[in-house]
């Protein structure tokens, strides 16, 4: 042993696990079984030389169970690396490594045949006065992004391209659409570059894959170094704290292989949650559920999973889906028997816990594709196009793929429109994929996992192509934001329980209080009365939908004190003018094919000047009363 470093007694013993510094020495705790020596390697971390520059074996009184732990005075933390290997040279993984060298380069090769070596993350950092925005359930509006893909696009704008803080610098931009919650794809570190088994593809190169979502064996306690420009440490940092200081939260996707153990995932969690300030976890694989749920350092925490069953349900664990995606594709597209699957994720709220919704994810087809695609087309990932799943309850709407066809067009903006409507006047938490805002295609392919290029990364400039859809996106959230009818605390009930006159909600069918579920209806109206309001807003709403391909007269429901009703929505006319904020006349409103329309109250209004519509909305005149 050289000079340098001195071998000290261990204060802290087996734990905790990982590489923690306590003032002047440094303490290694690592998970290595069987009976061979483990020795600790130092390098000099400006070489490229992977000879160590000292190899300190642990001393073998230093061991419990299968944890090695070593306390070593004397490191050059900012011009060390280190790793661990067996006595026989057998390499030893430091699952909980906060610092991966040498992968900052994204889709650097040289990864696939150098072993990894370590940095020494320091945990100083200026939090100010942050606190975590802990935005009610009901209040919660998420956006999910891939931290590379969202602005990596030239027309992005951002100074840091694909990096944590370019998503910082997206914030004026969150604030204007109205989310409350961006949550993050795999933001730790994962080797994106692999090596391909076979190739039947002309797209992939040399047999290289690039892992571009992150799925698979990590490192999950290290910010990913790709994503930043030399500190991912500090730099996801200042992205959360950012966040915060806007009132924005941040939700990272953790995604755990096979060989993660229980004690390890929740080590992990409770990382992140204490050092980095997330706001919660979208969380995926090998998770010990049971235990995540019932670990008291995450009970402030949004936690995010497919299923939470089997668990003692409290209201942050949040289960997110394809359920509501499936039921509500089909519905759009006309199937048959959807009305009741349509009805329980328009209402779905549970008392304990909560619901995501979501038309699109990574692994679907984007909104604009569900509605231009029959079939996906994932051709340029090299495997046949026989990955990515196969029912997407998608339409074309009479033509694969793009088209210049006016009326095809304007039938895809239609329900698109419907969507957006389902979407943000739905009770549980509604999830937008980034993209969806602004009409992005993946040309139909609908699992785009290698595609790091402009198929998967976001086109700012289709803000202004497509500008129609994103004003359509907002002003739903607006409209969700100042309607607590439609983010109840607590579940719907179809009972008037505080005697006000009517329900609190209802269903009807084209006659007030008939609803029709036969397998072939294909049309439904929902009244949530407004006195069941908490708050300023208690006007009443009737959202109507008719996914016939028939046009249907809906008679409205009467609602006490109430003379006029005003047409909010209606996405049978030109997309860009679907918002009318126009009086309606008469008992009856004729719904187009394929349409939705959103209806509100309008108490003690002399309607001077209003422009109206008549009960068919056929013709608009001027009311002289």
């Amino acid at each position: 042993m050289g000079k340098k470093y001195e071998i000290i007694d261990s204060i802290y013993g087996a734990f905790p696990v990982g590489v923690h510094i306590y003032g002047e020495y440094v303490h290694f705790a690592v998970e290595a079984p069987g009976d061979k020596g483990l020795v600790l390697c130092l390098y000099d971390k400006s070489s490229d030389d992977n000879t160590p520059v000292e190899r300190l074996a642990f001393p073998k009184e230093n061991r419990l169970g299968d944890i090695r732990y070593i306390d070593v005075k004397g490191i050059d933390l900012d011009k060390e690396e280190y790793s661990f290997e067996l006595s026989d040279g057998t390499f030893i993984r430091d699952e909980y490594a906060k610092q991966v060298s040498g992968w900052n380069s994204w889709g650097d090769v040289r990864r696939l045949e150098q072993r990894e070596r370590y940095g020494f993350a320091g945990d100083s950092f200026d939090w100010e006065d942050d606190l975590r925005p802990q935005t009610a359930l009901n209040e919660t509006i998420i956006y999910r992004l891939h931290v590379r893909g969202f602005t990596k696009h030239a027309s992005s704008g951002v100074k840091h391209k694909g990096e944590f803080l370019g998503i910082a610098e997206k914030i004026p931009y969150f604030k204007e659409l109205g989310v409350t919650t961006v949550e993050l794809m795999i933001p730790v570190e994962f080797n994106e570059v692999r090596r391909m088994d076979y190739n039947i593809s002309p797209f992939v190169e040399n047999d290289i894959n690039i892992n571009y979502w992150g799925y698979g064996k990590a490192y999950y306690f290290a910010p990913k170094a790709a994503y930043s420009s030399e500190n991912p440490a500090a730099e996801f940092k200042m992205l959360v704290k950012s966040m915060h200081k806007a009132g924005l939260e941040v939700i990272i996707e953790l995604n755990f292989d096979y060989e993660a153990k229980a004690s390890y995932v929740i080590d992990c969690l409770r990382y992140w949650a204490e050092y980095y300030h997330v706001d919660g976890f979208k969380l995926g694989g090998n998770v010990p559920y049971r235990a995540v749920s019932e670990d008291a350092a995450l009970r402030s925490l949004k936690l995010f999973a497919a299923s939470w069953e089997g668990c003692i349900r409290r209201r942050n664990l949040i289960s997110c889906n394809e359920g509501y995606m499936n039921d509500m594709r089909r519905f759009i597209k006309g199937d048959e028997n959807t009305l009741t699957g349509y009805l329980h994720r328009m209402t779905e709220n549970p008392v304990n816990g909560a619901v995501v919704n979501y038309f699109a994810d990574n692994n679907t087809l984007t909104m604009m594709d569900m509605v231009s695609y029959d079939v996906k087309h994932n051709e340029a990932n090299g495997e046949g196009n026989r990955d990515g799943q196969d029912y997407n309850f998608s339409w074309n709407c009479g033509f694969e793929g793009q088209t210049r066809k006016k009326k095809i067009i304007d039938l895809r903006r239609k329900l698109l429109g419907n969507a957006y409507i389902m979407l943000f006047l739905s009770q549980g938490i509604p999830m937008l994929r980034a993209g969806d805002e602004m009409g992005q295609s993946k040309s139909g392919n609908n699992n785009a996992y290698c595609q790091d290029n402009k198929t998967s990364w976001i086109n700012w400039k289709q803000l202004s192509t497509n500008k129609d859809i994103y004003e359509c996106v907002k002003r739903l959230i607006e409209f969700r934001k100042g309607h607590d009818l439609f983010r109840k605390k607590d579940a719907l009930r179809e009972a008037d329980y505080n005697s006000f006159g009517l329900p609190e909600f209802s269903i009807h069918g084209v006659d007030p209080w008939y609803p029709q579920f036969e397998h072939f209806r294909r049309q439904l109206g929902l009244l949530y009365f407004g006195e069941y309001s908490a708050g300023e807003n208690v006007e009443s709403c009737y959202i109507i939908a008719n996914m016939h391909w028939e046009s249907h007269d809906f008679v409205i429901p009467k609602v006490p004190g109430v003379r006029k009703w005003k047409v909010i929505a209606d996405t049978s006319k030109a997309f860009d003018n679907i918002f009318s904020e126009k009086l309606f006349e008469g008992q009856s409103y004729h719904m187009q094919p394929r349409s939705m329309a959103v209806l509100q109250t309008v108490r003690n209004t002399h309607c001077e000047d209003e422009e109206v519509i008549t009960d068919k909305n056929a013709q608009e005149k001027k009311d002289d009363r």
